[in-house]
């Protein structure tokens, strides 16, 4: 072995660097020199990657892999094509320079193949550091090391170089593409090295589709979702992209500000069940309910827990609906507890509820405020027996055991679409489509938004 530093058993590192960074490149440098059909899988990418006319060939026989390379003493080659390998991408176009400038300082490049009359240099940034200019340096003084003969009267070289940018996704998804091809024993450098690129960098893996993903991936699960929620705005609401603080897709109903997606235990007839779950929250507060009452005068949509409504071609969607009295102080939310006695033909109880206790209430120094707040709950029968114990205690905790002087209530609802993983698996395919989800998530939402106001 020519380079100690590709000895898979030899610890390399670097002065300023943790170890953990130094060897991310070193590992992969290693992989290719390990296994021949995951250096042409990633020649794939780079000719995909490609934007201009020069070649991108396939080594004919063997190559080398080097790592920590000077590219001034390579002997010989006729292209140089340079890899500006980043974690999400660099910005704007680069042009490589034909002129030939010579630089006295020493120029060394992360990872570099040679076979043919090929030479690949692969610079390695674990950020989105634009490293082109660097990368440019190192071919240029690998080109003037080369071009003794190569060189025209007019100072330009006859070596072909070409910069491709790609990402530490498309390595992973190169890694991924060649683990596919090995149905049987996964070879064990790639699979750890995958791993351990997962275990310090989990954000570059690619975002997968629901239907590869196991239902006891939550995190992958997780990530998914937010792209899905991300794609929906990118074709259907562009001025609304989602920040970093806030994960919910807005909503310009009026009376419901936003929907959300996740996966969760669900509760259907007292039985629990994993279930992806599209929810909306109409008259989450209380200036949304009047809203809502104007869109909706009987409130038609809560009269049963459970419904269904047509999706256009997509077909039937089940739905849950709860009512909840939301307490809040200072306009944020302290207690939500269903009215689990009004899920049922209640719409006209509802009705009656929320204009008796939509507002603020005072405690008084007596606390007969909140006395009177709970004669209203009572009155209008909101909570079973065993809720109704259970809000006055979690109302002590929260409420009367306090410093507040007031709280203001009103009457939410929760209108949640559920469907079991297989389903939801089944929406996010890409074999199928893939706008599929956020297709039908459109429809979905104009579904909902009509059923609520029906």
């Amino acid at each position: 072995m020519s380079n100690r530093h590709m000895n898979v058993f030899h610890h390399y590192s670097q002065n300023g660097a943790l170890p953990i960074e130094n060897n991310v490149s070193r590992g992969l440098a290693i992989i290719l020199e390990e296994y021949p059909a995951m250096l042409m899988l990633l020649l794939q990418r780079l000719r995909r990657n490609n934007t201009t006319n020069v070649a991108i060939p396939d080594p004919e026989g063997s190559y080398d892999v080097e790592f920590q390379q000077d590219t001034s003493k390579l002997e010989y080659a006729t292209r140089i094509i340079g890899v500006a390998l980043t974690a999400k991408g660099l910005v704007g176009d680069y042009t490589v320079d034909d002129e030939l400038d010579s630089q006295d300082a020493l120029s060394i490049t992360d990872i570099c193949l040679t076979y043919d009359d090929t030479i690949v240099f692969i610079e390695v940034k674990r950020t989105d550091e634009d490293c082109r200019n660097q990368l440019n340096k190192q071919m240029n003084d690998c080109a003037i090391a080369l071009s003794n003969n190569n060189i025209t009267n007019n100072g330009k070289s006859n070596i072909e170089r070409v910069l491709i940018e790609i990402t530490w996704t498309d390595i992973i998804e190169v890694l991924k593409q060649y683990i596919n091809m090995h149905r049987g024993e996964i070879p064990r450098l790639v699979r750890d090295y995958l791993e351990s690129l997962r275990m310090f960098y989990p954000k570059w893996f690619p975002v997968e589709p629901l239907s590869s993903l196991s239902v006891d991936d939550k995190e992958r699960i997780g990530a998914r979702i937010e792209r899905l929620k991300q794609d929906y705005l990118d074709k259907y609401d562009q001025n609304n992209k989602l920040a970093y603080s806030r994960t919910a897709i807005p909503l310009d109903w009026g009376y419901a500000s936003e929907c959300n997606i996740y996966m969760d235990d669900f509760e259907l007839a007292n039985e629990i069940g994993h279930r992806m779950i599209i929810g909306v929250w109409p008259s989450d507060i209380g200036s949304q309910y009047w809203k809502l009452i104007s869109a909706a005068p009987n409130l038609n949509f809560a009269n049963k827990q459970y419904q269904t409504i047509s999706v256009g071609k997509y077909g039937n969607v089940n739905l849950r609906i709860r009512p909840y009295i939301k307490l809040c102080h200072f306009n944020k939310g302290i207690y939500s507890p269903f009215a689990d006695n009004l899920y049922e033909n209640h719409s006209n109880d509802i009705i009656a509820l929320a204009s008796a206790i939509t507002g603020k209430w005072d405690r008084a120094e007596d606390g007969t405020g909140w006395d009177a707040l709970f004669g209203e709950f009572e009155k209008y029968n909101v909570f079973s027996s065993k809720k109704l114990i259970e809000v006055k205690q979690n109302f002590t905790e929260y409420f009367t055991n306090s410093k507040r002087k007031y709280l203001t209530c009103s009457v939410g609802f929760e209108v949640f679409a559920y469907f079991t993983y297989d389903e939801a698996k089944k929406m996010d395919d890409k074999m199928i489509s893939e706008s599929y989800f956020v297709d039908f998530l459109k429809e979905l939402l104009d579904s909902m938004k009509s059923f609520i106001e029906a």
